[in-house]
């Protein structure tokens, strides 16, 4: 019986340590292969297909990073980040915004206003994403 405690402990903290990562996409293919890739990784994923109630999710998540689709049903990823960086107990959550649709020059500007931390055009390389991340929770 106590061995059967231990095994219980030693999960509960292994669950607890893990980064946790939330996830917002309207895709569902990339929500389930990002998501897997990621717990494959050690990571404890969170995954939503669309901004409702976003803050009060993140709050109540308070996720290490979120990863945001720049394009999702009724608000934009942009909207999104903008929200999550002007709330004080939330603007320390690093964003990083995947889009597929935003050239260059326009992403700057956007930068510049909305503050994400980092941007990943779509199709992203698997180690670009996991570098990213490292990047900003490791």
């Amino acid at each position: 019986m106590l061995q059967l405690k231990q095994i219980s402990v030693n999960t509960l903290r292994a669950k607890m340590d893990k980064k946790k990562i939330l996830i917002v996409d309207d895709s569902p293919d990339i929500l389930e292969f990002t998501k897997r890739l990621l717990e494959t990784r050690g990571y404890a994923v969170t995954v939503l297909e669309d901004g409702k109630d976003i803050l009060a999710k993140v709050k109540a998540l308070l996720p290490q990073l979120i990863i945001l689709d720049m394009f999702l049903p009724n608000t934009t990823g942009l909207d999104i980040c903008q929200e999550i960086k002007s709330d004080a107990a939330l603007s320390q959550i690093p964003v990083l915004i995947t889009t597929g649709h935003l050239p260059e020059e326009e992403s700057a500007i956007i930068h510049a206003s909305v503050r994400p931390d980092a941007y990943l055009s779509k199709p992203f390389e698997l180690d670009d994403l996991l570098a990213t991340i490292k990047k900003y929770i490791n």
